[in-house]
């Protein structure tokens, strides 16, 4: 996730495919003619490998790949190397008959790479399977003995752990390649920490149409843990946006060993602002899924390495995104897309919640007296809202306000 959003928002954290639907005050109350999903409800898969997983993470985020920043030579070994990985797969080519797609970003050039699974009967349409695979590089510090040295910035969980989801799904899903009703598109994006800025020109250039993309999934960041207590909530973020993507969404995460949560991506933007490379493909009127576990404490630092993830944990997310996708991909109708989906009282009730558990861990955390105090009001304004029992404008910009409140209370936790 790129930290200039981190600054502006401090939070925990885009069709002939896609026509426009009709306003509707809550998908969850969608016609269950048009929001009941067609596809096979059991999952073709009963487990996804950590080993495989962490072997992923730890060579994108190696020391040796130096943080893979956009530009660099470490970059560009990570995209030869997802490039191989698609090939091994069995996947085809996904630009144009090439691996890469080019674009400038301001003096140098950001690379990303996509591969096509075509599904078993002919189709034109298709469905996106994404992450990013660039991070934030490496500084050159002098210690106070004068001596310099290399400070690296590995980003394992941001977001060598999405681009292991990918690879994993991607092997998964060749296995059903007949049962497709449209094609998949597994994309590694780059340069999404300077502010989704592959994603924006893959979407422009339209090297898959948006008009033939029936809907989108993109991991950031699935492998930690948000709430140093909670080691089992994984966030499913923007089905607000349309009412077969949620059914589906509710269908698929019941009876899991994890906590899928799910929350409406308006409480984790400020006037907008895109938290991953969902962006593009949000504004071109096409459903997407956002899956994350939120930002730990060792976001966008040195200590974001390979050995910080849960791996484990990190299998049943993408197992769980497997399940989801099928509900998708071997379906023949397409998810409608809501533009101006409402607020929900889910998340203020979501909020309530979690703000009752950090002030129940303040200890924990170190936090202050000024700090449990901010939260304590915010518990007190939540309940007013819950209360009401409707989200206007004002109510969403609150939410916004709190979950930046929690974010900067969690931050505190550093591991002993």
């Amino acid at each position: 996730m790129p930290l200039l959003l981190l600054i502006l928002t401090s939070l925990l954290f885009s069709a002939s495919a896609c026509t426009e639907a009709a306003e509707q005050p809550n998908p969850d109350r969608a016609d269950p003619e048009t929001a009941r999903p067609t596809g096979d409800n059991e999952s073709k898969a009963t487990a996804i490998d950590p080993a495989r997983l962490r072997a992923t993470v730890s060579y994108l985020a190696s020391q040796e790949m130096r943080g893979r920043d956009v530009g660099s030579d470490e970059n560009r070994r990570a995209s030869q190397w997802i490039a191989d990985r698609f090939a091994e797969i069995g996947l085809e080519p996904g630009v144009h008959g090439e691996w890469f797609h080019d674009f400038r970003y301001r003096k140098t050039m950001g690379r990303n790479v996509a591969g096509i699974l075509r599904a078993g009967r002919q189709s034109d349409e298709y469905v996106i399977v994404a992450a990013h695979h660039d991070h934030r590089g490496f500084r050159k510090i002098t210690d106070n003995m004068g001596v310099e040295r290399i400070l690296v910035f590995p980003g394992a969980d941001d977001n060598a752990s999405g681009v292991a989801a990918v690879l994993a799904i991607a092997e998964e899903l060749i296995k059903l390649r007949d049962q497709l009703e449209v094609n998949v598109v597994f994309i590694s994006y780059d340069a999404e920490e300077k502010g989704m800025v592959g994603s924006s020109n893959f979407v422009f250039e339209g090297i898959i149409p948006t008009s033939k993309t029936r809907f989108m999934m993109v991991f950031d960041l699935i492998g930690g843990h948000f709430l140093p207590w909670d080691k089992k909530r994984v966030y499913l973020i923007g089905t607000e946006h349309s009412a077969f993507v949620r059914q589906v969404v509710k269908e698929r995460m019941a009876g899991r060993e994890i906590e899928p949560t799910l929350i409406g991506t308006y409480v984790i933007e400020i006037m907008g602002a895109a938290r991953s490379d969902y962006m593009a493909y949000r504004k071109s009127k096409v459903p997407y899924l956002f899956m994350s576990t939120a930002t730990p404490w060792y976001y966008h630092t040195p200590d974001d390495k390979p050995e910080r993830l849960d791996y484990p944990f990190m299998a049943k997310n993408v197992l769980l995104a497997f399940d989801i996708l099928q509900g998708i991909v071997f379906s023949q109708q397409a998810p409608d897309f809501i533009r101006k989906p409402p607020g929900e009282i889910a998340d203020a009730e979501l909020l309530r919640s979690t703000v009752q558990e950090v002030l129940d861990h303040a200890d924990e955390l170190g936090m202050g007296k000024a700090g449990r105090e901010i939260l304590r009001k915010d518990r007190i304004l939540l309940d007013k809202v819950i209360a009401k029992g409707k989200l206007g404008s004002r109510e969403r910009r609150n939410l916004w306000k709190i979950f930046m409140d929690i974010f900067r209370q969690v931050r505190r936790f550093k591991p002993k």
